[in-house]
């Protein structure tokens, strides 16, 4: 029993021994890990750069997507009065293209009966 406290005895001697050159001694990183720990927060930043890139990328296409629906929308908005307007110009064209045919055709006839009136001896 004696044996075995001084081993113990020993044993404890030689781990605060070592606690005390440990407490000494600063204990240094790998070089492997500052090395991924740089390449890690380099990827980070990468990532972050594409995200804000991406982001503006789709607000620039939903704006422009934005600004051809209202300009579309504002044409729909104003189409069918343009079409009504445009139906009441032709129908106008075309009765004032009739009434003009029936004056010509008028016009044609009085010329027809002067020459005939013409070419009756006195």
């Amino acid at each position: 029993m004696q044996k075995r406290v001084d081993t113990i005895e020993v044993q404890m001697a030689l781990i605060q021994q070592e606690l005390v050159l440990m407490r000494g001694t600063r204990q240094d990183m790998p070089q492997w890990l500052k090395s991924s720990a740089i390449a890690m927060l380099g990827a980070i930043f990468l990532q972050t750069v594409t995200a804000v890139w991406w982001a503006s990328e789709i607000t620039t296409t939903q704006r422009n997507i934005k600004e051809e629906v209202s300009t579309n929308s504002a044409f729909r908005g104003k189409y069918p009065k343009t079409q009504q307007d445009v139906m009441v110009k032709l129908t106008e064209m075309q009765s004032e293209s009739r009434h003009m045919k029936s004056m010509l055709d008028e016009v044609k006839n009085k010329l027809r009966f002067v020459e005939i009136k013409a070419q009756i001896p006195k």
